[in-house]
């Protein structure tokens, strides 16, 4: 199960006049906030090797484990904004239209640790224990965003646009706990559970706008987007360990 968070900050605003012009709407100037956040579901398939120790009824060892998995998250949005213009010779209002589309994604596809663990016997085949360590895991996702204002009469339009495809490895932490329980000599079973997080960080995704008209050139606009994200997770285990 995974959940990170976008916030792109991508926007095109009217511009404020337009020749005699004078835009009458000014609230139509907002910024569409846009998110991906999610917690889905998925299997979780991988392998486990460690060493552990004895020490009466206590057990202290160091393990490591990779797993694979298929957790995404996706989002898009489409926004439609009219505003109006007031052209002061003439007396008569102008409209003009803003529509933008959002479109983000954050997928994990494989994590793995490097743990302590330590632990009661409480019966002298049944280990309860604690486990924590560092967490590793790729981290991919993708934004885009395209905005249009098309203005009245023969103002023209203006357009911004871009987007960006990442893939990163992350570095974190990860901490649970879990029942181990032998079923035959040498053969145990294990219930764990774990929290894994791979920490904040963000992209720069650059935007390019085009002002097809002269008199709307000075339309402010955003020429990058910022994403944010923090990955994390939680499993839910279920294995098979052989002692060698």
């Amino acid at each position: 199960m995974s959940n990170a968070k976008v916030e792109p900050g991508a926007f095109l605003f009217f511009a404020p006049t337009l020749g005699d012009f004078g835009l009458v709407t000014r609230e139509a100037n907002r910024e569409m906030p846009f998110s991906v956040s999610g917690r889905p579901w998925s299997y979780t398939a991988g392998a486990f090797l460690g060493y552990n120790v004895q020490l009466g009824a206590y057990v202290v060892g160091v393990e490591g484990d990779v797993a694979w998995k298929n957790s995404q998250s996706t989002q898009s949005a489409f926004a439609l904004t009219p505003a109006t213009y007031f052209p002061t010779p003439f007396g008569t209002t102008g409209m003009a239209v803003r529509t933008e589309s959002f479109n983000g994604s954050v997928k994990q596809t494989w994590d793995s640790s490097l743990r302590a663990r330590a632990g009661f016997l409480y019966t002298p085949w049944t280990l309860i224990y604690a486990t924590g360590g560092l967490a590793f895991g790729e981290v991919s996702g993708s934004f885009g965003y395209a905005a249009m204002i098309n203005y009245p009469g023969a103002f023209g339009s203006a357009a911004t646009s871009g987007g960006m495809s990442w893939s990163d490895t992350r570095v974190g932490w990860t901490a649970g706990g879990g029942v181990e329980h032998e079923v035959a000599p040498g053969v145990k079973v294990r219930a764990e559970y774990r929290y894994s997080d791979l920490g904040s960080y963000s992209k720069s995704i650059p935007l390019t706008c085009e002002p097809l008209c002269t008199a709307c050139a000075a339309a402010p606009f955003s020429t990058g987007a910022q994403v944010n994200l923090h990955p994390t997770f939680q499993t839910i285990r279920v294995g098979l360990g052989f002692n060698f």
